[in-house]
């Protein structure tokens, strides 16, 4: 007996953790959803999506799969998907006016629009904020437009509205009602907490940036110190990483500007900002020594101190010797250690390029036929395979006249992944015949079925050879 009762419950700790998990999607028409959503008085969500669309992908193998989607969702909502390309989903795409993927529709139970979500959001708690925008009838889209339309909205109202149209990704009725609300709203509107999601679409450097800086203290009483913080913090960060492109390159003055405007401000965990600040202008002054001595000294990955040498080293890397090449290679197990998960992988990505930099050539990678497709599929790249033979002068003036020079060993390994074989020898022997070659040298760009898609025969002009690789990433 105890042993049927423990299988029980097993069983319905189990079925309670599976009717726990993501957000349930039905496999129903639309007009399925509908009825079933007014039979459980509830609303419909209608995820927009289509094949090709990335973000589409990562909010349904990475978000909706979260058992706090799955809670907040499935009480309130009898949710459908449809791929806006195919069968009922171009109805639907016609109907609802769907312009961008994804899009999230919230629907009621008669098929009327509520609220429109546009684009993918990793962040949970921002998507569920959003959606519980549109569940609110006074904070929907629906609502808003249609007061709007007839002119009745009040300041406060004005602002739910330019927030319902910036999640509907409605650019131009958003910015319209923005320049309305600029004349509305005075100084003091603008330090309330209701209408700091406004304020806070300022960018470093504007006069709304400018305001926030001289008004800190009032915003931190009214709006929450955390969230100034997390606004600060963001816009200088652009700010500093914007030096570093190429437009703003030539000039420190926006360092010096952040300098002084960070020392008159305290911003929880502002030492990060100090220590990107440091890295970039060991950048602007090109001051190699001063840079790998820095990441040298990095002992730790608080504040994400990896990924910010990182991004300095990556701003400079075209003019580091090949001495400083090794002095920053020398540092990629350190940083292994320092990171974990799928940090690693790009740990490894990063060094594994400066390693490119220091050869002389393409950088071909030491792997069978089969297994350089399995590496090319998983990059979603194709396949550049160089065939050769010993004591063959054409083959040597290849390597040494056309796969060293910088522009091409740049598209290769930017695009490609890269292998060369002996023909004459082992997995060759079979891959000259599989390929029927009778002289050398061959470049082959394969796709990574392993059909073949461009054929380059002989020694041939640099130029050419360049035009021809580039060529063979057109898939026209």
């Amino acid at each position: 007996m105890k042993n049927s009762i423990f299988i029980i419950v097993l069983l319905l700790v189990h079925m309670a953790t599976f009717a726990q998990e993501g957000v349930n999607f039905e496999d129903l028409t639309f007009d399925e959803a509908l009825a079933k959503a007014k039979a459980e008085n509830k609303f419909v969500f209608v995820d927009c999506y289509t094949s090709w669309c990335g973000p589409c992908k990562y909010m349904a193998q990475a978000v909706f799969p979260q058992k706090s989607m799955g809670d907040f969702f499935n009480p309130r909502f009898v949710s459908v998907k449809f791929d806006m390309e195919r069968g009922e989903g171009k109805e639907l795409n016609e109907k609802f006016g769907v312009k961008a993927y994804p899009t999230f529709l919230i629907l009621r139970p008669d098929g009327t629009l509520q609220h429109k979500i546009v684009g993918g959001i990793g962040m949970i708690e921002m998507f569920i904020e959003k959606v519980e925008r549109g569940l609110n009838e006074k904070t929907s889209l629906d609502y808003l437009d249609k007061k709007y339309e007839k002119g009745k909205l009040n300041k406060k109202e004005l602002v739910r509205y330019q927030i319902a149209l910036l999640d509907a990704n409605e650019e131009m009725k958003s910015g319209k009602v923005l320049e309305e609300l600029n004349v509305e709203l005075n100084d003091e509107d603008k330090l309330q907490k209701e209408f700091w999601p406004i304020l806070k679409k300022e960018v470093y450097g504007s006069e709304g940036f400018k305001f926030v800086l001289d008004h800190l203290d009032v915003l931190y009483k009214n709006v929450g110190k955390e969230q100034i913080d997390s606004y600060l913090m963001d816009n200088f960060f652009r700010a500093i990483d914007g030096v570093l492109n190429a437009a703003t390159r030539t000039s420190g003055e926006t360092l010096k500007q952040v300098q002084e405007e960070l020392a008159r401000v305290d911003i929880t965990n502002e030492e990060v900002l100090w220590y990107a600040i440091e890295l970039n202008q060991a950048c602007l002054a090109n001051d190699l020594d001063q840079l790998i001595s820095i990441a040298e000294d990095v002992r730790d990955n608080d504040n994400n101190k990896v990924w910010f040498v990182m991004r300095a080293f990556m701003a400079i890397e075209q003019k580091v010797s090949k001495v400083d090449l090794k002095r920053m290679i020398r540092l990629e197990n350190r940083y292994l250690e320092l990171v974990s998960g799928d940090g690693r992988e790009q740990v490894a990505g990063f060094f594994q390029k400066l390693k490119r930099d220091l050869l002389d050539g393409v950088n071909f990678q030491n792997l069978s036929y089969e297994d350089a497709l399995k590496e090319a599929s998983r990059q979603g790249r194709m396949l550049f395979v160089y065939c050769r033979i010993n004591s063959c002068p054409p083959c040597d003036g290849m390597e040494n006249d056309i796969l060293k020079k910088e522009d091409i060993k740049k598209c290769l390994e930017d695009n490609y992944v890269c292998v060369k074989y002996d023909m004459k020898v082992g997995e060759g022997l079979v891959l000259a015949k599989k390929w029927n070659m009778e002289f050398y040298p061959v470049c082959l760009l394969v796709n990574p079925d392993g059909g073949i898609r461009h054929r380059i025969e002989g020694l041939v002009d640099p130029e050419f050879f360049l035009e021809q690789v580039k060529e063979g990433l057109n898939d026209k």
